[in-house]
């Protein structure tokens, strides 16, 4: 079980990485297409809000792989002293 655990943990971390990497590109895109206003400029309003949900999402499931690394974390540390 033990070693489940920190399979899962491995698991998790490098789809937390991937997941952060994505994120990382979508505020390099908003960076890159700010108006001197502050607004990101979209080709149409689709667009903007498909950009939203995406960013949403991967949010979303960075927060869920923290949530699995730690929660494996806390397994293996169980198996390991039980």
């Amino acid at each position: 079980m033990f070693i489940v655990c920190l399979l899962i943990f491995v698991i998790s971390v490098r789809s937390f990485i991937k997941a952060n990497r994505k994120s990382h590109a979508y505020k390099k895109y908003e960076f890159e297409n700010r108006s001197s206003g502050g607004a990101v400029g979209f080709s149409s309003y689709e667009a903007g809000q498909k950009h939203e949900r995406e960013k949403y999402r991967n949010n979303l499931m960075e927060n869920i792989y923290l949530l699995t690394a730690s929660s494996s974390i806390v397994g293996a540390i169980y198996c390991w002293h039980y």
